[in-house]
C-alpha cells in the first residue's frame, strides 16, 4: 500500500501479521500515529535489517536499499 500527504509517500509492506514501512522519519512516524488512532495495536521494532527472513542492507547514504536472500542462494549454489 502507499499513503501519499503533505510529509510525503510512504510505502507499506504487509504480510500477514508484519508489515514494513518505509519512507522518512517524519512520515513514518505520522502514519504509524494515524495507524494507532484508528485502533491497530502496533509492535515498533526499530532499525531494520532483516524483514521475512530476507536481509535488509542501505548505502552509507541512505539513499538505497536492497532486499535479498543470501541464505536461499547459498542452497542454490551447493545444488
Amino acid at each position: 500500500m502507499m499513503k501519499n500527504d503533505n510529509d510525503g509517500i510512504v510505502y507499506i509492506a504487509i504480510w500477514v501479521e508484519n508489515s514494513l514501512l518505509i519512507r522518512n522519519e517524519v512520515a513514518i512516524e505520522h502514519t504509524i500515529n494515524d495507524l494507532q488512532k484508528s485502533g491497530f495495536k502496533l509492535k515498533i521494532e526499530g532499525e531494520l535489517d532483516d524483514y521475512l527472513s530476507c536481509e535488509i542492507t542501505f548505502s552509507r547514504d541512505g539513499k538505497q536499499g536492497w532486499i535479498h536472500q543470501p541464505h536461499l542462494i547459498k542452497k542454490i549454489e551447493i545444488h
